[in-house]
């Protein structure tokens, strides 16, 4: 098997157990089994389905209008870093040149 079938085939064989209330368990079959699905692959589709939106709205920023417009108008004109930023970046250059 070559490289990259090996690496193919790793990804389909991961394994992935789990405990699950038993009525729970019932309607994951119930529901592969409506879909025409077998349950794993009806645990499988829903899994990735569910972590990949969970994953997108962590990785997304979804801004109102109003937001939208104040976070870019900071991003645009910074203001003055205030004496206890100055300060903060003053002893941490002097934490990093002497080290």
């Amino acid at each position: 098997m070559s490289m990259s079938g090996a690496a193919r085939k790793a990804r389909v064989d991961a394994r992935f157990d789990l405990r699950l209330p038993e009525p729970a368990k019932d309607r994951i079959e119930r529901a592969a089994e409506i879909t025409g699905s077998t349950t794993t692959e009806f645990v499988r589709a829903a899994a990735d389905d569910a972590a990949r939106k969970v994953l997108a709205d962590y990785e997304n920023t979804v801004l109102v209008e109003d937001d939208r417009k104040v976070f870019f108008a900071a991003l645009l004109n910074p203001g003055k870093p205030s004496q206890v930023l100055l300060d903060a970046a003053e002893r941490h250059k002097k934490l990093v040149a002497s080290s």
